[in-house]
């Protein structure tokens, strides 16, 4: 008898043993309903959630776009070239486009990409920048860009107010370049009609592209007795465009308007266990949108310059509005950028988020810590 309660005894210790673990864990992993023991789950309340409307004023004032004119468009189509000028090269080599031929007509024009490069061994070096140095082609041809990827911008103030703003790249045409010796240049050869670069050829003779970076340079890519070995790297060519973009801004913009942001005040918020949370832990479900908060409110601030104006695009008339010389000044929301934390406890604790992305109060919604709904009690 003595050993059978002994049995029984040592198999319900087991059993206890087994199910504490579960049970910590059913209470502090946010689970649905209660465990076996019947303690409650993490769990988050508050007395009341409200979202609330502010009206804020602001102020435009500057420029808005008056006319967008296009001029000089012109689409070439690009190849890659890459000469290397040998060191023993009398003078400067010039490269000249009416040695090139093509299946699609002449190059029209042959610029020079970025620096020209000295060659010792495999190693290219900058003429330039001398830190600036490649341990062979085929490392300098992996960092390389589309010709032109660039484009630059100038801005003109205008005498009567406002300003113009010209983006673009100018085309400049040229038909010949020269190369140092002992020197490796990249080239864009630029064609009126698109080519295959494996149909190029240079005074009669086939261009090929690289085929082992580490034996470059090589009299494999040798010209005849020209004293140039070239390669062209792709095995097709690519679009440039050029052509300038002028905008005027000449419409004087001054006017008043008023906007609505939201805050959400949160009162009597509590958990059932301590957890430190900071506000991008929480968010505001309307629907199928989710919206984060930016921080905990801390205040409204008068004058000053707004960055964020996308409430602008509510108003029909800024929509495809262009920014770019108008003002925008007045109140805005500020957050506390020092209080990141809210610290959930069974004590009761008030606290209010800006959503800066939702632009009106809903009609219902749901607020969560993480994925934990926010009841009210």
């Amino acid at each position: 008898m003595k050993k059978k309660l002994l049995g029984t005894g040592l198999a319900l210790a087991i059993a206890l043993t087994c199910t504490a673990p579960l049970a910590a864990c059913d209470l502090f992993g946010g689970g649905n309903g209660n465990n076996g023991g019947g303690s409650k789950v993490f769990a988050v309340t508050a007395s009341s959630i409200e979202v609330k409307e502010v009206s804020l004023n602001a102020t435009l004032s500057g420029w808005g776009l008056t006319d967008t004119q296009t001029s000089g468009e012109r689409t070439l189509h690009c190849v890659d070239l890459y000469v290397y000028a040998e060191s023993s090269a009398p003078g400067f080599v010039e490269i000249r486009t009416e040695d090139f031929t093509a299946t699609n007509g002449k190059p029209v024009s042959i610029h020079a990409v970025d620096e020209a490069y000295s060659v010792s061994g495999l190693e290219l070096t900058s003429t330039e920048n001398r830190y600036k140095v490649y341990a062979n082609v085929q490392e300098y041809l992996n960092g390389q860009k589309p010709y032109l990827s660039k484009r630059s911008e100038k801005e003109e103030k205008l005498n009567r107010g406002g300003y113009t703003v010209t983006t673009g790249t100018s085309y400049y045409q040229f038909t010949a370049a020269d190369l140092a010796p002992g020197r490796f240049q990249r080239y864009a050869l630029e064609f009126e009609e698109e080519n295959l670069s494996s149909a190029i050829q240079y005074k009669g003779q086939n261009i090929f592209g690289v085929g082992n970076s580490e034996m470059f340079p090589s009299n494999s890519y040798k010209f005849g007795s020209s004293n140039l070995q070239m390669f062209i790297d792709d095995n097709h060519s690519y679009e440039v465009t050029y052509g300038a973009t002028t905008q005027t801004y000449d419409t004087a913009v001054a006017e008043e308007l008023t906007h609505t942001e939201c805050l959400v005040e949160i009162k009597g918020i509590s958990a059932t266990q301590y957890t430190s949370a900071t506000f991008d832990d929480f968010s505001l479900v309307v629907g199928e949108n989710k919206y984060t908060p930016s921080g905990l409110y801390s205040k409204i601030v008068n004058n000053s310059e707004l960055q964020d104006t996308r409430f602008l695009l509510d108003i029909d008339k800024y929509k495809d509005m262009d920014f770019r010389y108008i003002k925008c000044e007045g109140q805005k929301i500020e957050t506390d950028y020092y209080k990141r934390n809210v610290s959930l406890d069974t004590d009761a604790i008030d606290c209010t988020f800006y959503f800066p992305e939702l632009r009106k109060a809903p009609t219902s919604f749901k607020l969560y810590y993480k994925d934990t709904e926010i009841t009210i009690k």
